[in-house]
């Protein structure tokens, strides 16, 4: 967020990046990948996120990332 402290913001979405509780799945096709995360966020709540990633010549874009609390 501009004009924000980072630390600030850093705690407003800490929620939202769980610490890993279990293997990362991850599924790949051509022209898309998407790695699925699972673990507990900040407050113990068990806590999903999934990584949407396109190709862009050489490399990969992260293009979404989707939040889902169990």
């Amino acid at each position: 967020m501009p004009g924000q402290p980072v630390d600030r913001t850093a705690r407003r979405y800490a929620d939202r990046f769980p610490v890993r509780s279990a293997p990362d799945e991850v599924s790949v096709k051509p022209g898309t990948g998407y790695v699925r995360t699972e673990g507990s966020n900040s407050k113990g709540q068990k806590f999903a996120d999934f990584y949407h990633f396109a190709p862009c010549g050489d490399h990969l874009v992260l293009v979404s990332i989707a939040e889902n609390p169990q």
